[in-house]
């Protein structure tokens, strides 16, 4: 956990803002807030309602706030971000059809 907390500080103090942005279908962007906790890493999106179905170790918190708890297994922050990103990537975009239709 404190490798995770020091990539973490260093990811913020190279100015990297942490957060995702998807691009959707119909020019509209899914906006991803990441926020480092004790017990991991929370994520918060205006999903709009859409269902999710978050697979592996990720916890929901209340509707539109979810937790990556911290693992033994995973020493890199890259590990967590990538895996964030996959779940909403499967989760939700895929799930609900908004992937951008390529022109």
């Amino acid at each position: 956990m404190n490798m995770i907390k020091e990539q973490w500080n260093e990811m913020i103090n190279r100015g990297t803002t942490p957060m995702f942005e998807f691009e959707l279908k119909h020019d509209e962007y899914l906006l991803v807030d990441l926020e480092l906790t004790d017990k991991g890493i929370e994520f918060s999106g205006d999903f709009d309602g859409f269902p999710v179905s978050f697979g592996g170790d990720i916890e929901t918190i209340h509707s539109n706030r979810y937790l990556l708890p911290f693992s033994e297994y995973w020493e890199s922050l890259d590990t967590y971000i990538e895996e964030i990103s996959d779940n909403i990537n499967e989760g939700f975009i895929l799930l609900n059809g908004l992937y951008r239709e390529q022109d």
